[in-house]
């Protein structure tokens, strides 16, 4: 009776499981991926401080292109859980010095939309600078929770840049320019620290 027992526990404990079904890949839009292609082609390694330092960083790697799972939607089945999955595209391009630039591309799925989520992440030890910015959704009402500033062009030292979003984050009033053209073309740490300006 026992080994009957425990059999049924066996039998049980592997049906128990989460099932899943894959329908699909689904890509970045076109225009979405364009920014962290661009940023990786015209080299935006270079940036100069309003003291005069320079900064080379270093682009190791290029861009990481790469698919998430993720559930879609789950329902609960008697014995086990049956979840729809998606793998959705990602792309990674990072450049590194005495702090790190990294851009993260990401394509979301919900039941109400679609979206493609740019991430910018500017670390030096620790301090940092995390922003995120709606490239393409198919429900705009997901954008009413940005708070960016757009320009339709701006002189920051000597230089000009176009098309440019710029927002404050943070408590420490950390600043950041960034384009579809060149990626970040201007940050600041935090508002006691030095403006560094893309080259």
């Amino acid at each position: 009776m026992k080994s009957r027992i425990f059999i049924l526990f066996i039998i049980l404990s592997f049906s128990a499981c989460t099932n899943h079904e894959l329908l699909g890949k689904v890509d970045l839009e076109p225009a979405s991926a364009e920014w962290i292609n661009n940023i990786n082609n015209n080299q935006c390694d270079t940036y100069k401080n309003t003291d005069g330092d320079i900064m080379h960083m270093r682009n190791a790697y290029g861009v990481t292109t790469y698919y998430n799972e993720i559930d879609y939607h789950c329902k609960k089945m008697l014995l086990h859980t049956k979840c729809e999955t998606y793998d959705l595209q990602g792309m990674a391009l990072s450049y590194v010095q005495d702090l790190s630039i990294k851009y993260t591309l990401q394509r979301n799925k919900s039941k109400i939309a679609d979206w493609d989520n740019f991430n910018i992440n500017i670390r030096e030890n620790d301090k940092q600078i995390d922003v995120n910015k709606i490239l393409y959704t198919s429900d705009s009402t997901l954008l009413l929770g940005e708070s960016f500033v757009f320009l339709d062009s701006i002189d920051i030292a000597t230089k000009r840049f176009y098309d440019v979003y710029y927002t404050k984050t943070g408590g420490d009033s950390s600043e950041v320019f960034f384009n579809k053209t060149h990626g970040v073309v201007a940050f600041r740490m935090a508002s006691y620290s030095v403006l560094w300006i893309q080259q």
